[in-house]
């Protein structure tokens, strides 16, 4: 589950959650119906989160300043180019860098992150 957001490990939980309640139900239990509502407000509450993963994915955590407020970017030891954005595909094992290093070491930006970046809201590089 590589890359996925909060939203959508919680709902895989929540239904998973709900589908051991209902093998509940097959035991010897008195009150198998609150035993079954609880499954399945479990399984529906997961399948919202779900949806909602899809629909509004969680944001990259990663910051592209660091303190001094310079460019950071993310560079691998095989790639000849830079990534803007920390879930690019291919980014397994990334190095943080500065920007203006990334450049005098002869990296060029990367045009899938980059494009996607610069059609967000953050500030253009």
């Amino acid at each position: 589950m590589k890359n996925k957001g909060k939203k959508f490990i919680i709902g895989v939980v929540l239904c998973a959650l709900g589908v051991v309640g209902l093998f509940g139900l097959f035991t010897n239990m008195n009150d198998k119906a609150a035993l079954a509502a609880g499954s399945v407000i479990l399984i529906v509450a997961g399948i919202v989160l779900l949806v909602l993963s899809k629909k509004f994915p969680d944001k990259p955590k990663e910051n592209t300043k660091n303190k001094n407020s310079e460019s950071i970017v993310f560079i691998t030891k095989s790639g000849d180019k830079y990534h803007i954005d920390p879930s690019c595909p291919g980014l397994d094992n990334s190095i943080r860098i500065p920007l203006d290093k990334a450049k005098k070491k002869g990296y060029t930006a990367c045009s899938k992150c980059k494009y996607s970046y610069l059609n967000t809201s953050h500030d253009s590089e």
